[in-house]
């Protein structure tokens, strides 16, 4: 099958921004902000993930406090705006732009303003005295160095003989939500692969973009166990099978968020593949009951605290 065909055939039955919300029904939308998504009450693989690494308590104040973040704010907003720079270039060409040095304004004695810019109106940079009446320009703006980095970011996918075909070369879909029912627990799950990308031979691969201080083996495979990454794959993987389409593969892209943006691609592990899907489905059934009867944190009981030997031996205890 051609890969527009497989395009269009998931495209087919997709729906807008406009349908989304807390009550849509199951299935793929397109072009919902990144921000309604995470507003969802639908449970996500980050929600998820709290459960695994702390509890279902933990993850359900995640979930009702739409606490849905895994880095810090700074690492966050270079995140989303290399996610958008990389996929979807029109978007952040519309979204983000880097404030001016000084203010476009002019002073009472005809001398422009010597001010920092803050805000926007009409393309012009004001600072808070000098800015016009009215509402400035519905854009995010971006530091000098996150807008050098994304466009760095970018580049280098470009070049990267494996990342590229991935997330250029072939037809997909960026950033489509789809929304699903476990069909073992009821709960209502939400996923947004970065890319559903469209394969020569009619199947279909799950591209997740990472940036990272390191795309080191060693140091993306702490992150990939710590943040959960692990149980991507299982998760995005049941969302496009609600759709009608099984992934055949499923690949990280890691690209260092500075120079020289290092790129490395990661295939998971087929067994650990296995094992997250199997552990995925004990967190569903944690999170249900959880749900149905109210969660606790850790063990029932008060428990035993044991010091390991490496310890001991650093406290020399006995």
């Amino acid at each position: 099958m051609d890969p527009q065909e497989t395009k269009r055939q998931l495209t087919s039955k997709a729906q807008g921004p406009d349908a989304f919300g807390p009550g849509a029904s199951p299935g793929l939308y397109l072009g919902v902000p990144e921000q309604e998504y995470h507003d969802h009450p639908a449970i996500s693989r980050s929600i998820l993930a709290e459960a695994a690494r702390m509890s279902p308590l933990h993850a359900l104040y995640s979930l009702e406090s739409s606490e849905d973040e895994e880095e810090g704010s700074d690492s966050m907003d270079l995140g989303t705006a290399a996610h958008a720079r990389v996929l979807q270039p029109r978007v952040f060409g519309s979204r983000y732009d880097v404030a001016a040095d000084r203010c476009e304004g002019i002073k009472g004695d005809g001398d422009q303003c010597s001010n920092s810019a803050k805000v926007r109106h009409d393309g012009s940079w004001y600072c808070g005295v000098h800015a016009p009446s009215g509402d400035p320009d519905d854009i995010e703006v971006l530091k000098y160095s996150h807008y050098h980095s994304a466009e760095g970011i970018a580049q280098a996918i470009v070049q990267d003989p494996d990342a590229a075909p991935l997330l250029h070369g072939l037809p997909g879909l960026e950033e489509a939500t789809i929304l699903w029912e476990d069909p073992q627990t009821g709960l209502r799950l939400r996923a947004r692969p970065d890319r559903v990308t469209c394969l020569p031979d009619g199947e279909v691969a799950l591209v997740d973009l990472k940036t990272a201080r390191s795309a080191h083996p060693q140091d993306f495979r702490r992150k990939y166990a710590r943040n959960g990454y692990w149980l991507q794959p299982p998760f995005y993987e049941a969302a496009a099978a609600t759709l009608g389409a099984d992934p055949v593969d499923f690949v990280f892209v890691v690209v260092e968020s500075s120079r020289p943006y290092a790129v490395q691609c990661y295939r998971p592990d087929s067994d650990d593949r296995a094992g997250a899907g199997r552990r995925m489905d004990g967190l569903l059934s944690e999170m249900s009951d959880a749900l149905d009867n109210g969660a606790q944190a850790y063990s029932d009981g008060v428990d035993t605290l044991s010091l390991r030997r490496y310890q001991k031996d650093r406290l020399s205890i006995a």
